[in-house]
């Protein structure tokens, strides 16, 4: 009898008390999925892609600039990359970062015209004048 129950628990993929007792399990053992080691740590990651990323994007929305902007977000953008790639979570921080300096229009149409923009009154009153005159 217990042969067959054994034969039956096998084929319904579960073990017979019995062989639950001698520490038998029926069916296929489960397989594990393979666990990503990062070799880079998360200070490493931050070290040598993080703050040289934010450093140089930053940097290059410092003046006016037509294409040091979009060199900026290119720049924060594969620091973007990396930092998702090594350490998700703090890819989170870069897409803030893009996400804000966008946001405040850094790098869009409202900078084309930065000479007038800059103008006080003052001197934009005496522009005036010397167009007029």
């Amino acid at each position: 009898m217990l042969r067959v129950n054994a034969r039956m628990s096998a084929a319904f993929g579960r073990a017979s008390p019995r062989h639950q007792q001698l520490g038998c399990r029926a069916g296929p053992k489960p397989v594990e999925a393979p666990v990503k080691e990062s070799v880079v740590t998360l200070v490493q990651a931050w070290v040598f892609i993080g703050v040289p990323a934010v450093a140089l994007g930053g940097a290059m929305f410092i003046g006016a600039s037509r294409w040091r902007p979009l060199v900026g977000y290119a720049i924060l953008l594969v620091g973007f990359g990396g930092m998702v790639w090594h350490h998700a979570p703090s890819g989170a921080v870069f897409g803030l970062i893009v996400a804000l300096l966008y946001a405040a229009g850094r790098g869009g149409s409202g900078e084309r015209n930065v000479a007038s923009q800059s103008a006080t009154g003052l001197e934009a009153a005496e522009a005036a004048e010397r167009h007029a005159g």
